[in-house]
């Protein structure tokens, strides 16, 4: 029998995650089967157990697998955010029109924010953040198998370092008196945050329910004007309601 490579074993086990992804994609993440991934894949079960042992080390791997996908390079939009704060900031304006230029940078950069996640949604959905929404769906119905997969792989789409900057700024135009939020920085960031994934399982449940139980065709998710109605509510929330108009 000819040596087996580790170039073959890595070309065999991309084969079955990629394979198990699409999966993912198709159903619940919970749900999914060594069958299921053994016929998406076109192997024989021997095929499979020889590099994977169960299902949910595939589904690390899997999660392992999305998490290398660069979606947005979010250093370069925080280092964009950083110079229009900074150019606002210390511009040679009058104090009241530094105010101003203020307010109107923080409300560009929500509108910027919430397109940012709009285009995110639209273009990545399928299959990065319905897996991503699948893997919730597991620590809600099976915590064991979810805390056994999360230990080995962290979820690819943390935002933490994104949120603590948007927060430390917020929290520098408040001290400033640039703006006086309605609620905590803390709680707008949750807000932000729930929206988000908010608008990511309304999109996707709304596509399963259309498409597998009414038997219909899958309509828009319209998914730019869920955003636009966050952004709004962003600028209530951080009394900035006057350039929504």
């Amino acid at each position: 029998m000819p040596k087996v490579t580790q170039e073959y074993i890595e070309q065999k086990k991309k084969l079955i995650v990629e394979a198990a992804a699409k999966v993912c994609d198709k159903k619940a993440v919970c749900s999914v089967t060594m069958q299921d991934v053994i016929d998406e894949a076109g192997l024989s079960q021997g095929g499979i157990y020889r590099f994977y042992q169960n299902v949910d080390d595939i589904l690390i791997d899997v999660l392992k697998w999305v998490s290398t996908f660069t979606i947005v390079d979010k250093e370069k939009i925080i280092k964009e955010f950083s110079e229009k704060l900074s150019a606002a900031r210390n511009s040679s304006a009058n104090a009241a029109e530094k105010i101003e230029a203020r307010r109107r940078c923080i409300h560009e950069i929500l509108d910027e924010v919430c397109s940012l996640f709009a285009m995110v949604l639209e273009k990545f959905q399928h299959p990065f953040f319905a897996i991503h929404f699948g893997f919730s769906d597991m620590v809600l119905n099976f915590p064991e198998r979810a805390k056994y997969i999360f230990s080995q792989v962290e979820s690819p789409f943390s935002l933490k370092n994104e949120c603590k900057f948007l927060a430390k700024e917020l929290e520098k135009e408040i001290s400033d008196g640039v703006i006086a939020p309605k609620i905590s920085v803390d709680e707008f960031m949750a807000f932000l945050r729930t929206s988000f994934m908010g608008i990511n399982q309304v999109t996707l449940v709304d596509e399963r329910y259309v498409k597998n139980i009414k038997g219909q065709k899958t309509y828009s998710a319209e998914i730019s004007s869920r955003f636009a109605i966050v952004r709004k509510s962003c600028c209530y929330l951080l009394g900035l309601e006057e350039y929504e108009k």
